[in-house]
């Protein structure tokens, strides 16, 4: 239907929406259209670690939900939108080449424009290349390139036609562009979860989240195989990991990442644990991503190149995390803590007329102005500042429960225009409730600057 042909449609029936509606004294919502989409996901992080890959939700033609690749340096300072007229899954980088493969349906498909796996300029400035083309309606998940560049695995209906509704991983040789074929059927049965992607062990070594049907119930385990021959292997069958999705391997480290159902509604756990699974450690919780469209194969988190931070999709965000032990990092890391609050408040007051919270705002939920100190945590929650990770120093000793933040507000600048207090000079926004680190008390001034108070002898 023709876009004039719509218009029209829906004033006739919003006509009779309305003449109904004067006859009963109600009106029904009789179309639902998206204009708008939120969120973003599936980062892929390059080798050198300058630049993160991902996918963004968005609104293409007739209200289609869509989602568009974009490139975004690690520090912030360029974005890149890469597509706009196609349906884009499962970037991941071919970093010997400073490219991008993923899985792309294009709006309009031609023999030139076929759905299928694409090789895509970061850049932006030359045509994709189509690495394999694939039917309309039938389309690849998950590709991987190998460590070593020369490999790409990706999964897709098996060929074996006693089981065709299985997923199998097939091979691409990268150099040659030759398709080398899909690994064998597994002698014990297992299906390759659709909670996650396959991961890279080794140049020659893929692993795949399986599962298994056995008389206690579904059993979910890590399978490994030899991709130049041999069977199936199980590595580490997982124990107390519900809803266990999105795995990622440091090769640097050695550590295995994924999410997996926190006891908190709406929440994910971040479990980290040794190369096969073993001794995994909640580290932190996040929120559950936002799934406007269904997403099979799910690759929420990607390490970084040195093993020590990774990125991780928590509602519609990505978030950076930084690991370490207790302690590490100390006053840098209460600077990241606190920059991430303060960009937190910055966002809000742009929501909010330029205003930074305030009581007022929301009196139900803040209370009686001036009497909770923490109101501003409140103000800010999980829609600016995703899982509150930055709200407490590691060197921090007293218990979380009990103390909301290991950082204090400056409640005198409540309601204030941040604009009009970020021209001022040496305002404090917010500053460490107490010292505890060796250089003294971190303070954060309106203007974004960073000053450290010695210790009183």
């Amino acid at each position: 239907m023709s876009v004039s042909k719509l218009a029209g449609a829906l004033l006739l029936t919003l006509g009779f929406g309305i003449a109904q509606a004067q006859e009963t004294g109600r009106l029904a919502v009789i179309e639902e259209l998206p204009m708008t989409a939120v969120g973003q996901h599936s980062p892929a992080v390059s080798s050198n670690g300058a630049w993160c890959a991902y996918l963004r939700y968005a609104v293409h033609g007739q209200g289609d939900l869509s989602q568009d690749l974009y490139v975004r340096s690690m520090d912030g300072s360029t974005e890149r939108r890469i597509t706009n007229s196609s349906l884009v899954y499962h970037p991941t980088w071919r970093n010997e080449m400073g490219r991008i493969v993923c899985v792309a349906v294009p709006q309009r498909v031609s023999a030139e424009r076929r759905p299928g796996l694409y090789q895509v300029d970061p850049s932006g400035q030359t045509e994709p290349i189509l690495i394999q083309g694939f039917a309309r309606g039938d389309i690849p998940f998950a590709p991987v390139v190998s460590p070593d560049g020369e490999k790409l695995v990706y999964l897709h209906y098996t060929n074996d036609r006693s089981r065709p509704t299985d997923m199998a991983v097939f091979v691409l040789n990268l150099k040659t562009m030759r398709l080398l074929g899909e690994l064998p059927q597994p002698k014990d049965g297992f299906r390759i979860s659709e909670a996650s992607g396959p991961w890279w062990q080794s140049p020659r070594h893929i692993r795949v989240l399986g599962e298994r049907a056995t008389e206690d119930g579904l059993e979910t385990s890590i399978y490994e195989a030899d991709i130049n021959g041999g069977d199936w292997r199980k590595v580490y069958t997982l124990k107390n990991a519900p809803g266990a999705c999105s795995f990622a391997f440091s090769l640097s480290t050695g550590r295995l990442a994924w999410l997996q159902d926190s006891v908190d509604v709406g929440r994910q756990d971040l479990i980290i644990a040794d190369k096969d699974g073993k001794d995994g450690q909640r580290v932190t919780t996040i929120m559950r991503p936002y799934k406007h469209l269904p997403r099979p194969f799910a690759n929420d988190i990607q390490w970084m190149p040195d093993g020590r931070a990774l990125v991780v999709t928590s509602g519609a965000n990505l978030m950076l995390l930084r690991f370490g032990k207790p302690g590490e990092g100390g006053i840098d890391a209460s600077k990241a803590n606190m920059l991430r609050i303060y960009n937190a408040l910055m966002q809000y007051a742009y929501d909010h007329g330029g205003q930074l919270p305030h009581w007022d705002h929301n009196p139900e939920a803040h209370g009686v102005p001036g009497r909770d100190p923490w109101f501003w945590i409140t103000a800010l929650g999980d829609t600016y500042l995703p899982g509150g990770e930055a709200l407490h120093c590691a060197l921090d000793p007293r218990n979380r429960n009990q103390v909301p933040s290991s950082y204090l507000f400056n409640r005198g600048l409540a309601g204030r225009i941040f604009d009009n207090e970020a021209q001022k000079r040496n305002l404090i926004i917010l500053e460490e409730a107490q010292t505890w680190h060796d250089q003294g008390r971190l303070v954060l001034y309106t203007d974004g600057s960073f000053e450290v108070i010695p210790p009183i002898e």
